[in-house]
């Protein structure tokens, strides 16, 4: 968090990095999660976020990139300028409306990996 405090220093109504943290109801103080992740395979953090309708603003290499709709917040390119970035965190603090819960439960996810596993062993090429 130091290396960022300096692109922060005059953002309106003042800012606080959170760093790492163990307890969950830290959302409830979340206006915007910034993730501009350089590699992420998914971002729990994301989803926990979308759960409790925080926007979010994360890098296209993110793979939670995919289940973020312009309701729950931006991706961007990694390689956006720091305006781009900056913009978009300013059109997810200026919203009048909070986005929807992002609600992602592991049944839906058992589901997912049983129809990735169907499709695995009844392709032609999954025994070589």
């Amino acid at each position: 968090p130091a290396e960022l405090e300096p692109l922060f220093a005059s953002w309106r109504g003042g800012y606080r990095l959170l760093g790492w943290r163990e307890d969950n109801d830290y959302f409830s103080e979340v206006d915007v999660l910034l993730h501009p992740a350089l590699a992420e395979p998914y971002g729990m953090v994301i989803a926990e976020a979308m759960a409790a309708r925080v926007p979010v603003v994360i890098s296209d290499v993110c793979g939670a990139a995919e289940q973020v709709t312009a309701e729950a917040g931006a991706v961007l390119p990694l390689d956006a300028p720091l305006g781009n970035w900056l913009g978009a965190v300013a059109a997810q603090l200026d919203r009048t409306v909070q986005p929807l819960a992002f609600i992602r439960g592991w049944d839906v996810v058992a589901r997912e990996y049983v129809q990735i596993y169907h499709h695995q062993v009844s392709s032609p090429h999954s025994s070589q």
